[in-house]
């Protein structure tokens, strides 16, 4: 009885982690963005918050954050597109 209700609790979160709020960007599936499109606040580079727009590259973020510094420079980024 103790596991079956961890497992419907589990999937009630779940089910409600896959609804995305209506102000939810919307997350790139396809083939990587330019640049300048996931640059939100123009500073050229890429922060966390801002590769959120491209799942695997905020999947990978660390792996192509070479210099540990947060962000993804225009060079990192290339690598990133080049993988």
């Amino acid at each position: 009885m103790k596991y079956q209700i961890i497992a419907l609790a589990l999937m009630t979160s779940m089910g409600l982690a896959a609804h995305a709020e209506p102000d939810s960007p919307v997350i790139n599936d396809g083939p990587p963005l330019a640049f300048d499109k996931l640059d939100i606040d123009g500073n050229h580079r890429i922060s966390r918050e801002e590769s959120k727009l491209e799942r695997d590259l905020f999947i990978h973020f660390d792996a192509f954050d070479t210099d540990t510094t947060n962000h993804l420079s225009p060079r990192e980024y290339e690598q990133y597109k080049n993988y």
